[in-house]
């Protein structure tokens, strides 16, 4: 059963990035196993449509934004570990694994 009616204004979220939209249409399908829902929204301001899941869809702006900073700042955490992981010696251990492949393709 559609969690939401056609009409409805809801928060589309990707990514980082927040939408608001209009369902236009509600697309269901049926398996033997389970109940397929997609939404066909369209964004405020665009005349294109896009198909989205439930799960990417939010009643208010506040839920969305919350969620929306919290990936930013989740996908920072993450950004700021991977370069306190980089040193110049990975670097080089870089190159040198490159090299060495060089070097075994010549000699096959």
């Amino acid at each position: 059963m559609p969690k939401y009616k056609m009409n409805d204004v809801l928060y589309l979220l990707h990514g980082s990035q927040i939408a608001k939209c209009v369902v236009d249409e509600i697309i269901e399908h049926h398996t033997q196993k389970e109940e397929i829902i997609k939404y066909l929204v369209r964004p405020y301001g665009l005349k294109n449509f896009a198909t989205v899941d439930e799960a990417d869809l939010y009643e208010t702006y506040a839920e969305v934004l919350e969620i929306a900073k919290n990936a930013i700042e989740e996908s920072y955490k993450q950004s700021l570990g991977l370069l306190d992981k980089l040193t110049e010696e990975k670097f080089d251990e870089r190159e040198k694994a490159y090299q060495e492949s060089l070097k075994e393709e010549e000699n096959v």
